[in-house]
């Protein structure tokens, strides 16, 4: 808090505690800006109505391998909404795996609340949106509903887009076996070092819940605190469990909508009113 004397004429008393309350609100965001070691730019984002505040961090696409190919990871700061935030932002880890920072940010929005004091910290994972994106023309066009139900399919399509990467990024030394949860989480904390943080606050979704666990196990001492928001348990075989996962429960809806007599009058046939949905959309 700043005091001044009260003995001070009202004119020079007001100057001196608006210059003394500004003094020290941009002595501590020096501070942080001098930790900072990368350069900060206004920026847009799609579904973000005020500017947010964007960078690149380098880091290695192998960490073994130092003087390797490096990486620019796409990150938005949406900025407090105070001129003193907290010293702990918010760390918004999208799902997928494949989801960009823009999947995050209707979530982000949301948490209005958090802004009144904390920054909120979007990141592209390697390999998605603005950083270094892996693209496969394998998996499009394609049915994504079919993807939804049938593993096989699934897996197909994963594999076709797997050979497809290692055939046409072999001229530019793209390790795509470098993209994976050990060095997204070491990413996520190279980002927090770069922005000046000392301990971070993470949300996950989905498969960012995993990234999350993965990053408090690794560097707890960097975690304030933790939000996992459908959880992905680091024992469960994310690509490959949960489509039989999803099968099981639509199988489950089915079978409770037969057992129960307004669900089944309504819908004698589930199935097959499911399988004339699958056909509209596929058409349209």
């Amino acid at each position: 808090m700043v005091k001044c004397p009260v003995s001070m004429p009202n004119a020079v008393y007001l100057r001196a505690c608006a210059v003394s309350a500004l003094l020290l609100l941009l002595g501590g965001c020096g501070d942080r800006a001098m930790s900072r070691s990368v350069a900060l730019h206004e920026c847009r984002l799609a579904k973000l109505s005020s500017a947010a505040q964007c960078a690149t961090v380098n880091v290695p696409e192998d960490r073994s391998k130092p003087d390797g190919r490096t990486l620019a990871l796409f990150v938005a700061i949406l900025p407090a909404n105070t001129l003193s935030p907290d010293a702990d932002p918010l760390f918004m880890l999208p799902g997928g795996p494949g989801q960009s920072a823009q999947a995050a940010v209707p979530v982000a929005v949301a948490l209005a609340g958090v802004r009144r004091t904390r920054d909120i910290v979007l990141i592209d994972p390697r390999g998605t949106g603005k950083s270094a994106p892996l693209k496969c023309a394998a998996l499009a066009p394609r049915d994504l509903f079919d993807e939804l139900i049938d593993v096989d399919l699934a897996a197909t399509a994963a594999q076709r887009c797997l050979a497809e990467l290692r055939e046409l990024r072999a001229p530019d030394d793209v390790d795509v076996s470098r993209y994976i949860t050990p060095e997204i989480v070491a990413d996520v904390d190279a980002v927090r070092a770069a922005l000046g943080y000392q301990r971070i606050n993470l949300w996950g979704g989905s498969y960012g819940t995993r990234v999350a666990q993965e990053f408090a196990r690794r560097y707890p001492s960097r975690v304030r605190s933790m939000v996992l928001d459908g959880v992905a348990p680091p024992a469960m075989r994310t690509t490959l469990d949960v489509w039989p996962a999803r099968e099981a429960a639509l199988a489950d809806v089915l079978a409770a909508c037969a057992e129960n007599a307004d669900c089944k009058r309504a819908y004698p046939d589930l199935n097959a009113t499911l399988e004339e949905i699958k056909t509209t959309l596929g058409a349209s």
